[in-house]
């Protein structure tokens, strides 16, 4: 098994997440032009690391982790999560297990309840997209904005395409994954608030983020 995790200036918490990751097997992490001592961390930790040269995004260092997997890993299962903190790889064999009957299966958390507060108006944005990704895909989605996902690789072969998001791989990326027929699954996992404090998601970029999700979800 292979855990990608996607990292930009979280030397505070990577070498705790990779860690704990390490029960599972082999991590590798994408660091995404850190200016802090994240790669640093990561390697002292066990894992191995890519550096972007400068920050591409969340879903750019995803690619990265996926092309690296495709082309240089036989791994069968592929477990993606945050540096954070905010997903406990305690689950990650749940994940893991739920593959069997699914090509991607979704840590939601809010199948059993989210476990911390999330703002109202983000909690409204998350119900929002999951309601469309449900109706598009046939099948309930609760948690479309969950990075913590596991895939095989008849899924990971797609995420690693051109056809996959490269920016906000969120409720879009598994709409496009089940109009490829993939099957999608979830299951319960409980998450922690970031540790961090910010969401990739702030500043200006909600505005982009439901206007670029909306409009993929409308592709097609």
């Amino acid at each position: 098994m292979l855990i990608i995790i996607p990292a930009h200036n979280e030397a505070k918490t990577v070498a705790g997440v990779v860690r704990q990751c390490l029960e599972y097997g082999d991590v590798l992490v994408i660091d995404d032009g850190s200016q802090d001592d994240t790669t640093k961390e990561a390697l002292a930790a066990g894992a191995y690391v890519i550096m972007h040269q400068k920050n591409k995004g969340y879903g750019e260092a995803l690619q990265t982790g996926y092309r690296y997997a495709l082309d240089h890993r036989k791994d069968e299962i592929i477990v993606q999560l945050d540096a954070d903190g905010q997903h406990n790889p305690k689950y990650i064999p749940a994940l893991a297990r739920a593959l069997e009957g699914a090509d991607m299966v979704l840590g939601s958390r809010f199948i059993d309840g989210p476990g911390y507060k999330i703002p109202f108006c983000r909690r409204v944005g998350m119900m929002l997209f999951s309601f469309i990704a449900s109706w598009m895909c046939g099948t309930r989605m609760t948690d479309t904005t969950s990075g913590y996902r596991a895939i095989n690789r008849k899924a990971l072969a797609f995420c690693a395409s051109k056809e996959y998001p490269r920016d906000y791989p969120d409720a879009n990326a598994l709409v496009m994954m089940h109009r490829a027929g993939l099957r999608l699954r979830e299951i319960p996992v409980k998450m922690r608030a970031s540790l961090k404090g910010t969401s990739m998601h702030s500043g200006a970029k909600p505005v982009y983020y439901v206007f670029k999700v909306l409009f993929d979800l409308g592709r097609g």
